[in-house]
């Protein structure tokens, strides 16, 4: 009869064997009743919309994705508006009217019956620090659930382009060959054709060389640490790699060849992986 093994604890130490925190471990306290309320928040914001634009079925994917898009951009008209800063505040005007399942709605009441629910569930459009927190954790898993539509969209059509730009109608796009990049390239350019400000909301969710192509193209610093803070930790395990995340800041197309050979560093390691499990 084999004996039954005993769980192993595992300690942290020092060079001294006295017991440190794990910096691997994350500090961070998992908020289950804000993010659950947040998650509530938002079915009953889509259940308002689906009375206010006529949609009947919940598995319509695109009417339903169309509704999604108003609460993104609805959310973030009131922030900006608690905020005094954002150009949301200039582009809806009073007669700005969203339109969804062939219905136009006037943009600024949607808005506010939108804000009005948010405070049931506990967030709350205001400069108080408490509810910048909140609005945050919100502003975090609506961008994933934002982003569906963009990633749906790249499966069917391809990720050959970035958006840089997207105002008053009209997206401004970039080919990635600029930097030296392919189609093989692909699976690691996930969230390249997203909008902007759904590449600074959720950077860790970004494909490896959509983080780095967003490195080499903001010139100014202010953004340029976010995204270098990013890059450092998706390619940690390449050698002296602050030193070239300083050297790619704000290059935009200068160092083309360093941007082509992290991209077939990424591509030759997946496939690696790949035949090794072929094997097994």
């Amino acid at each position: 009869m084999v004996p039954p093994t005993r769980a192993v604890k595992r300690r942290n130490v020092d060079v001294d064997g006295n017991e440190i925190p794990d910096s691997k471990r994350n500090k961070a306290v998992p908020e289950v009743e804000k993010k659950h309320n947040a998650l509530l928040f938002i079915l009953q914001a889509h259940e308002y919309l689906m009375s206010q634009f006529n949609v009947a079925y919940k598995t319509n994917i695109d009417e339903i994705a169309d509704l999604t898009s108003i609460l993104v951009t609805c959310h973030n008209y009131n922030r900006q508006t608690s905020n005094g800063v954002g150009g949301l505040r200039v582009l809806i005007t009073e007669s700005y009217k969203f339109k969804a399942n062939d219905v136009e709605k006037l943009a600024r009441p949607v808005a506010l019956e939108l804000n009005e629910i948010a405070q049931l569930y506990g967030f709350r459009y205001s400069r108080n620090e408490e509810d910048r927190k909140n609005i945050g954790t919100l502003s975090s898993i609506l961008s994933l659930i934002g982003g569906y539509r963009h990633r749906q969209n790249e499966v069917r059509l391809g990720n050959v382009v970035i958006m840089r730009t997207k105002k008053n109608g009209e997206e401004q796009t970039m080919e990635l060959t600029r930097f030296g990049l392919n189609n093989s390239h692909a699976p690691f350019l996930t969230g390249c054709s997203y909008t902007p400000s759904l590449h600074s909301s959720m950077k860790q969710s970004l494909g490896l060389l959509t983080i780095l192509i967003n490195l080499v193209m903001n010139t100014e610093e202010k953004y340029q640490k976010a995204w270098k803070d990013s890059f450092c930790q998706t390619f940690k395990l390449v050698p002296n790699i602050e030193e070239m995340a300083n050297l790619l800041a704000g290059s935009k197309s200068k160092y083309s060849a360093l941007i082509r050979q992290l991209g077939d560093l990424c591509h030759g390691f997946y496939s690696g992986c790949h035949a090794v499990e072929s094997e097994h």
